[in-house]
């Protein structure tokens, strides 16, 4: 994964990153903070079923310095029923009662 450019978008600056899939390359836009957290680039690891692979996400999550972002951003995104990976520290299974918050 390589980092293309900035936009402005809204209230936040983002940034443009490209990640090779199996199909070709994709354009991720993503939060200014998110090239600061520690689960970068462990997406296996982050959206495994397995509970052992789902302790240590969540371990890695309790040591990032952009976990709070990360929180702020999940309940800002996600919509009941679709809660897929460890996201900010939680399961899917934990994240089941959150309600969305508006960005």
């Amino acid at each position: 994964m390589h980092y293309v450019s900035d936009r402005k978008n809204g209230p936040q600056w983002r940034q443009r990153w490209v990640t090779e899939v199996d199909f070709g390359p994709i354009l991720l836009d993503v939060p200014l903070w998110w090239s600061q957290a520690v689960c970068r680039g462990q997406q296996a690891l982050f959206y495994s079923e397995r509970r052992v692979d789902q302790a240590q996400a969540v371990a890695i999550c309790r040591t990032c310095p952009v976990l709070s972002e990360c929180e702020s951003e999940t309940r800002s995104v996600e919509v009941s029923g679709r809660r897929f990976g460890v996201r900010a520290g939680y399961t899917p299974e934990q994240r089941k009662g959150w309600k969305t918050q508006a960005p």
